[in-house]
């Protein structure tokens, strides 16, 4: 095997799955496996797509759900304006046949998905239409049987918002994304009303156009939001800051 990238963990309760891209003969695979036993071995494996679905190795992404639900979600770079979906309930050990869950889109990248704890499903993905580049998401209330149309989150003319995020906390969804192309900065919109309105951008870094790719966000029970970042005001090797919003 070969060309392993980006591997994804999650786990529910003793289980733990890995989510995971590699080539085998030439073939590009998605590939589940799961364990039991605190990650003594890894004895259940499932292919998740089909090889002839070519993949670019960040476009995926997998999170379980409050009740144990894996929800895989991908993109098929031989037809990339969509994103496919399937679903376990029973810790892998099968999956549902897949489903296309975006159209209209000239393509479609960046795939991320979360869970908020009333165990509604959201997934936010980088799209280009009509001759723009924004992010997007879809959710899902009843565990993925359905999934909403595309709500448009971002309607910037001047920026790529690239590696974007997501997390839910009492109903508001905040949205976190980097411009890495145009203005080098980390912002962070966010919506009261389940997605129908986002705010205008805020700048998480401290120091303007001084970020550099790889962040990552949290929030805690009281609603305080955490964003780890690369800042590079310094030198390009960066220095690593954390950024607080209560």
């Amino acid at each position: 095997k070969e060309d392993g990238q980006k591997p994804i963990i999650r786990n529910f309760k003793n289980y733990i799955y890995i989510l995971n891209y590699y080539k085998e003969n030439n073939l590009p695979y998605l590939k589940f496996y799961s364990c039991i036993n605190g990650g003594k071995s890894f004895d259940l494996e499932q292919d998740i797509s089909s090889p002839s679905q070519i993949f670019n190795l960040i476009e995926y992404s997998m999170c379980v759900d409050n009740y144990g639900n894996i929800h895989v979600f991908w993109i098929d770079h031989d037809n990339d304006n969509f994103i496919y979906y399937r679903k376990s309930s029973d810790n892998g050990n099968s999956f549902t046949s897949e489903k296309k869950l975006t159209a209209g889109f000239e393509w479609v990248h960046n795939p991320y998905c979360f869970v908020s704890k009333n165990n509604e499903l959201y997934l936010i993905f980088q799209a280009y239409k009509d001759y723009k580049i924004d992010l997007y998401f879809i959710k899902s209330i009843d565990g993925g049987e359905t999934f909403s149309i595309p709500y448009r989150i971002t309607n910037n003319e001047n920026i790529q918002e690239d590696d974007s995020k997501v997390i839910v906390y009492n109903g508001t969804i905040y949205v976190s994304y980097i411009d890495y192309f145009s203005t080098h900065n980390l912002y962070l919109v966010k919506s009261t009303d389940g997605g129908l309105t986002f705010s205008p951008p805020i700048r998480i870094n401290k120091t303007e156009g001084e970020v550099d790719f790889g962040y990552d966000i949290t929030i805690d029970s009281k609603g305080n939001i955490f964003v780890v970042y690369k800042d590079i005001t310094n030198n390009f090797q960066g220095d690593l800051i954390v950024a607080k919003s209560s």
